[in-house]
């Protein structure tokens, strides 16, 4: 009897804590469900820029936003992701954004994604038929949703990516492409389905080299059938918004306005403002000119709407230590990556960032880098040659010679229109982000010193990171200025893997892990490099070494440094240095060590061929510009 009062007991226990946790999850759900209600109402009173403006700003096919999300787990949607967003701006569209699922919902809201019009699914599968988790949450909202014409102007393809070993296979491809028809979109490339069981490639390149072609005639159609209640001055508006935009030009009216930004430690930024302020008045005739430091101007204007109804933004950052953020200027980094602010916000601004470094030290300009990249690519500013420039802090002459460069520039106001450069009289004066600087502003012609040198490395242990770190450092003591060092992975998160043809000189130190594996902050380089197929002169303008790291105890001897080597010939770069395989069972010194002596002299040769050789020199202006 006993016994069975505490069974009952046990059983009413458990039943009253089932109820209390059905309880709470009920109220967690209606919470969430108000939270989604209040999102969508702001969503719909105020439809994000990012999804309404840009398409009735658009005025031809290549300004059409196509949207490229992705749900991964293990990186591989991410990476097929990027790789069509790079097919399709090289196929000329100028208006191309990329995100994981959950990051969409974050900076937009899940309602802002009926304002969609061209969108490219890359997701994958995972579990016994899950999404990945940075897809759940837009796999939830896209089932929950009901209405039927929801998706009527949405124009999509997905790719699925699977494993026929598992249920399900690429249930989350199929998923997506049901319920974005069921909500009224119209499919225009079919899905397709990749099998990680026999290879995901056998179906992911031919997608990929299908889905890509497509896109123009959809953001054709997308043009042709946009919203018909835009006003006939709007449309005259932004049709002259984008014409002016065009991407190239440096142009300032003489009513133009001016914001100056001054960011330093050690005044030497307020140096070099000072005179192109006074310049910018007495020269050019500019009334509305304001100068202070970036910490002042978010204080002034919280909201930073202000650079966007600019006509030119200057940004002089002297930086600290490894290209560190100044002191002045750190409030403004944080306000400018919380804004939110998407890439129609600096459209019809041009931006033109200064940094000022110490070359001997790592990262030289490094935040007057990411600043420059974060204004072009996030916040749309309009590029132009001297969008970013670095320059030694201790250069008495070159801060006078880019002074002279913008405001010859600015006063010139001629476009080259072929391709939208600016004119042969305006003077390059620097590298865009670490890019080949060929040509200053006195015209000073490319001299071996300046030559950019890359060293690439992808470790497991640490051996070919440490090799790559000291050869880099004797480069610099043997007179290269323009030296930077960084695994694989940094340089594709940093750059892009198409940056790697604008590189003049490469060396890669490389090793090979498991069964001829790469290292893991290689695999993305490596993986890419296999897939790219054309054109066969991509890296026509490129030399290049490479030094493999391996072991003979071990299958496929050094067969990533071999991989490496075999794409790079492939693909059309010039090999300046032979390729060396060093042994970890007989130690890797006894290879290492005569192949680092070697290429010292070689890289500096190399460098002075690439410096007086017109063609070279051609190409790296090209790059540079």
């Amino acid at each position: 009897a006993i016994l069975q009062r505490l069974k009952a007991q046990r059983a009413n226990a458990s039943k009253s804590r089932n109820a209390r946790k059905l309880k709470a999850g009920e109220a967690d759900r209606k919470l969430v469900d108000q939270k989604e209600a209040k999102k969508a109402a702001a969503a719909a009173a105020t439809p994000s820029p990012h999804l309404k403006t840009t398409i009735s700003q658009a005025a031809s096919w290549e300004e059409v936003p196509v949207l490229f999300l992705y749900g991964t787990q293990t990186g591989n949607a991410k990476e097929i992701s990027l790789l069509l967003m790079n097919e399709a701006k090289a196929a000329g569209h100028q208006r191309c954004s990329i995100s994981a699922m959950s990051d969409y919902i974050g900076n937009h809201s899940f309602e802002a994604f009926k304002n969609e019009r061209v969108v490219v699914t890359v997701v994958s599968t995972t579990g016994m038929g899950d999404p990945p988790n940075n897809a759940e949450t837009f796999w939830r909202q896209i089932r929950r949703k009901k209405e039927k014409n929801w998706l009527e102007n949405l124009n999509f393809a997905v790719l699925g990516l699977g494993d026929t070993n598992y249920q399900d296979f690429c249930a989350m491809g199929k998923f997506f492409d049901s319920h974005f028809s069921r909500l009224g979109g119209t499919k225009f490339y079919p899905t397709g389905y990749a099998d990680d069981a026999t290879g995901i490639d056998e179906v992911v390149e031919p997608w990929r080299e299908g889905v890509v072609p497509k896109l123009k005639g959809v953001c054709e159609n997308v043009l042709r059938t946009k919203s018909s209640d835009m006003s006939a001055a709007t449309t005259a508006k932004t049709a002259k918004t984008a014409k002016s935009s065009a991407q190239g030009c440096l142009t300032l009216p003489k009513d133009g306005k001016v914001v100056v930004l001054v960011g330093e430690e050690d005044g030497l930024a307020s140096k070099q403002a000072k005179p192109l302020i006074e310049k910018l008045k007495s020269d050019l005739g500019v009334s509305s000119v304001s100068s202070m430091s970036p910490k002042e101007y978010v204080k002034a204007d919280k909201s930073l709407d202000g650079l966007s109804k600019a006509d030119l933004v200057v940004v002089i950052l002297s930086t600290s230590g490894p290209g560190e953020v100044p002191t002045n200027s750190m409030r403004f980094f944080r306000a400018l990556k919380k804004s939110g602010k998407g890439p129609e916000f600096l459209e019809s601004t041009h931006v033109v960032v200064l940094g000022l470094g110490n070359r001997n030290l790592d990262n030289f300009c490094g935040c007057a880098k990411d600043l420059s990249r974060s204004f072009a690519n996030k916040y749309g500013a309009r590029t132009h040659a001297l969008s970013l420039t670095c320059i030694a802090k201790n250069d008495e002459t070159e801060p006078e010679a880019w002074r002279d460069s913008l405001l010859k520039a600015l006063s010139e106001k001629k476009c080259d229109e072929d391709d939208g450069k600016l004119a042969a009289s305006t003077a390059v004066v620097a590298a865009d982000i670490g890019k080949p600087v060929v040509q200053d502003a006195v015209s000073r012609p490319l001299v071996w010193e300046d030559v950019p040198v890359l060293f690439l490395y992808g470790t497991e242990t640490g051996n070919a990171k440490e090799i790559s770190q000291i050869m880099s450092d004797e480069a610099k003591h043997n007179g290269h200025n323009n030296v930077r060092c960084m695994p694989m992975s940094d340089y594709m998160g940093t750059y892009s893997f198409d940056a790697l043809a604008t590189e003049p000189l490469v060396v890669v130190t490389v090793s090979t892990t498991g069964v001829a594996d790469p290292p893991g902050n290689a695999e993305d380089m490596w993986r890419a490099i296999r897939r790219k197929k054309e054109p066969k002169d991509w890296l026509q303008n490129t030399r290049f070494a490479v030094l493999a790291l391996g072991d003979t105890n071990y299958t496929d001897f050094c067969a990533v440094g071999k991989a490496f080597d075999r794409h790079f010939a492939r693909l059309g770069a010039k090999r300046f240095y032979a390729t060396g395989h060093a042994d970890d069972a007989t130690g890797i010194d006894e290879v290492v060590e005569p192949w680092k002596e070697g290429l010292v002299p070689v890289l500096k040769q190399t460098a002075h061929e690439i410096a007086n050789d017109p063609a070279a020199a051609a190409a790296a202006a090209a790059a540079g510009g």
